[in-house]
């Protein structure tokens, strides 16, 4: 079948996210606009990458080509430019990187949390064409995706310091690192820059922990091997409060009458959303 092009499908967001969407967009373009006027490049194209960042489900959509990529959820998007708003505007622009002293380690947890999240829907939406996703598995693969894209961070900010003579590191004397007493840190700048690595490694592994941590427990409410992921997280409301039972047939989540509370019961079954279950609808016993 030939490569096609897709319309990006909006009406597929909520609107809600959408409208989110719309002014982290033109925050980043505010932001790059204010960089390159007052001289600081490197915020600028900064600014301007997160611009791109920011439409990358749009990206799947349109050059997907039917592949897996375009199963990934709208919300995967709002999580990602949640990061990119808060880490930019505020952290860059408002200066609470330099101002806060903990406030990038907020952001490390905060990204490591979304990025497991991220990858355990991803590995669901991977499997999907060859049955139900092991929770196990997609644990493991949401853990180590976080990881990776932190040790990615650490090379981008490697590269930054070297290239453009940025101080994201830590590694050298100046306004950041204006709050550390240097006398703490062997007198060197260089184990100041050390520490903040692998600081924000560790923070990046124990978000991502946390995330993992939170989807096992929402795919552990609904019981067998059917993994939820980020959207079961948001859709899951009052969840199954009573431990409702659940089996597979026919590739369908069947949910015993009587044992689920007015919440939803969300799941997937071969990698599928199912359709909500109420106790009210016409239901089979396994």
């Amino acid at each position: 079948m030939a490569y096609q092009i897709k319309k990006d499908p909006i009406s597929k967001i909520p609107k809600v996210q959408l409208a989110f969407w719309l002014l982290v967009r033109l925050a980043m373009l505010i932001c790059a606009g204010y960089s390159f006027i007052h001289g600081d490049t490197v915020m600028g194209f900064e600014s301007i990458f997160c611009f791109i960042f920011t439409h990358l489900w749009d990206l799947f959509q349109i050059f997907g080509n039917g592949s897996f990529i375009e199963e990934v959820p709208p919300l995967s998007q709002t999580l990602l430019n949640i990061i990119i708003f808060i880490g930019i505007v505020f952290g860059s622009y408002l200066e609470l990187f330099d101002k806060l002293a903990h406030f990038d380690d907020f952001m490390h947890l905060l990204s490591g949390f979304v990025c497991a999240a991220f990858g355990f829907d991803f590995a669901r939406i991977i499997q999907r064409k060859k049955g139900p996703c092991a929770v196990t598995l997609a644990a493991i693969f949401g853990l180590m995706f976080a990881v990776t894209i932190a040790a990615g961070w650490e090379f981008y900010e490697f590269l930054m310091d070297t290239l453009h003579g940025t101080n994201l590191q830590l590694a050298k004397a100046g306004p950041e690192t204006a709050m550390f007493d240097l006398a703490k840190y062997h007198g060197e700048y260089g184990y100041i820059g050390l520490v903040d690595t692998m600081t924000d490694m560790m923070m990046n592994v124990v978000g991502g922990i946390v995330g993992i941590g939170v989807l096992c427990a929402v795919c552990g409410r609904v019981r067998g091997q059917v993994c939820a992921g980020i959207p079961g997280l948001f859709r899951a409301r009052a969840g199954l409060r009573g431990g409702g039972k659940v089996g597979v047939e026919d590739h369908k989540v069947i949910v015993l009458v009587g044992e689920l509370d007015e919440g939803l019961a969300v799941a997937y079954a071969r990698g599928d959303f199912l359709d909500v279950c109420h106790p009210r609808a016409p239901l089979r016993r396994p």
